[in-house]
């Protein structure tokens, strides 16, 4: 292998909220990869976050006490993704898929 050739990274950011616009504390923010590799990392006071992570990332997760879990899979390339985290209970997960790109 030669030096400098290796993995991408990016860096993905955004903001998690409330129904209501409030910013969410605190909310973990996960990514995985195409070989189940997982990079987390959490929202700021102000609701903000920065991961860093390799290319290849398809799945972001975003959870949150008193929210539901939110599963975005099938990520087209991007680096900014604010949510929001709707009210619920432990267990409910909401998913959200993109078509898959051929």
């Amino acid at each position: 292998i030669r030096a400098g050739i290796g993995p991408r990274n990016h860096t993905i950011s955004g903001i998690v909220k409330d129904p209501s616009g409030a910013l969410i504390p605190n909310a973990v923010v996960a990514a995985l990869d195409g070989n189940n590799r997982s990079f987390s990392t959490q929202t700021d006071s102000n609701g903000h976050y920065s991961l860093r992570c390799p290319d290849g990332v398809d799945v972001l997760i975003y959870y949150a006490l008193g929210f539901r879990m939110l599963r975005m899979e099938h990520l087209k390339h991007g680096s900014r993704f604010d949510v929001t985290l709707a009210v619920g209970g432990v267990g409910v997960i909401e998913v959200v898929s993109f078509p898959k790109s051929h």
